[in-house]
């Protein structure tokens, strides 16, 4: 697959994605032989990116209510979750197999609003796509465009009009702590 086959299938979860490719009875069995493989090499090939633990867990200590909405399924999203442990951050984790659709459909920010208990004009999305911003804006949240993320450029994202741009973890922090304290 090209990069741009690769990033034309995303949007559904991985079992999804993974039918349009296999015969009906070897499904199953591709299922299992991808999250298979997901687990293998997920610490080989997956890691967060610079000063997002620090931010994340930044937020969790001011009191701030997290959430993670992802296009990816539930069994993915758990296995990089545990890996890379940060479960114990999210209050709230939607993925696309709650969500019934797909950003930039505002289903899973929305769901993710109602667990955590607030209003979307009291929240920010933050994301690193287009869709991403797309489905913020759809939600009535704010909306932050991350440069990090490498499956879209900047560009890409800034083309939906974001309300803030934050080019590392350190400028997202402060734009939470600046939100946080303008907003009480």
């Amino acid at each position: 697959f090209t990069r741009a086959e690769i990033i034309s299938l995303f949007g559904p979860v991985e079992e999804v994605i993974i039918d349009s490719f296999a015969n009906d009875g070897n499904r199953l069995q591709a299922h299992e032989l991808f999250f298979e493989a997901y687990q293998n090499n997920h610490n080989q090939l997956v890691r967060t990116f610079p000063g997002i633990m620090e931010m994340i867990q930044s937020a969790h200590k001011a009191g701030l209510g997290i959430g993670l909405v992802t296009n990816k399924g539930r069994r993915s999203t758990e296995i990089t979750l545990e890996r890379l442990n940060l479960t114990p951050y999210f209050r709230s984790v939607v993925t696309g197999t709650e969500a019934g659709r797909p950003k930039p459909h505002p289903s899973g920010i929305l769901q993710a609003l109602r667990d955590l208990g607030v209003q979307p004009d009291e929240s920010l999305f933050v994301g690193d796509a287009p869709v991403d911003i797309i489905a913020g804006k759809a939600a009535g949240t704010l909306t932050c465009a991350v440069s990090w993320g490498g499956v879209h450029t900047l560009d890409e994202t800034m083309a939906e009009n974001p309300h803030y741009i934050c080019r590392s973890a350190d400028e997202l922090n402060n734009l939470i702590r600046n939100l946080q304290t303008n907003n009480g």
